[in-house]
């Protein structure tokens, strides 16, 4: 398993949309934090498997929780 670097601005958008779950549902903002840890471990587990969005960076799309 690799270790991952969470950047403060992702810890910061990270921060930002799980507020907006709880500020609608306990229950939804649970879910989100649960499914961006799932993310992390999928991620830290096998990172090879998720695509490029740039040169050096892959990315993983938590369909759930897409803006729409």
């Amino acid at each position: 398993m690799v270790s991952l670097l969470i950047t403060s601005a992702a810890e910061e958008d990270f921060t930002e949309a799980l507020c907006w779950y709880a500020e609608r549902s306990q229950q939804a903002a649970e879910g989100f934090q649960a499914e961006f840890e799932r993310a992390l471990e999928s991620i830290a587990a096998d990172p090879q498997r998720f695509p490029f969005c740039d040169e050096r960076h892959r990315y993983y799309l938590m369909r759930r929780y897409l803006s729409k």
